[in-house]
């Protein structure tokens, strides 16, 4: 079971927030176009505009990060691209949004981690306000779950039968 099932399992389950999901969501942008060097975005797993009507992902994440489309202008674009254009064009802005970070085995103090850094980069990329954290995992840890309590988590185990 890999992450991208966790992922689809959870965005398809009623435990889920509703609104727009998209998998995979270029994080980071503003900080690499201001950086002297070309740092790589990193990805959040998966982000839910919750204040927008409930859709499921165009695509989950099976193959190269670049979108094919013959018919199109550019037919090869990256989805950091493709966000960066969305964020732009100031369509989706001043959203609320719930991200999901998901681990296969057990929750971890990395999840936690990423889960805040990925709120601040959200917020800062596309001016989204973050009302929920979700972490979902595999296998519970105590600690984790005692942490992510405190810090106002939602942590979910995924069940992908």
């Amino acid at each position: 079971m890999s992450e991208e099932d966790l992922v689809k399992s959870f965005i398809k389950s009623d435990n889920s927030p509703d609104g727009k999901w998209f998998v995979e969501v270029p994080a980071g942008l503003s900080i690499q176009e201001n950086a002297d060097t070309t740092p790589a975005v990193k990805h959040v797993d998966a982000v839910c505009i919750t204040s927008k009507r409930f859709a499921l992902p165009e695509s989950y994440p099976e193959g190269p990060e670049y979108y094919f489309n013959v018919q199109a202008a550019e037919p090869h674009i990256s989805k950091a691209e493709i966000f960066r254009r969305i964020r732009d064009s100031q369509h989706l802005s001043n959203e609320t949004v719930s991200i999901v970070e998901a681990k296969t085995g057990r929750s971890s103090f990395k999840a936690i981690g990423q889960l805040e850094a990925y709120k601040y980069l959200i917020e800062e990329d596309y001016g989204w306000d973050v009302e929920e954290q979700i972490l979902l995992s595999k296998d519970r840890d105590e600690i984790i779950d005692s942490v992510c309590s405190e810090k106002d988590y939602r942590v979910v185990n995924v069940d992908t039968k």
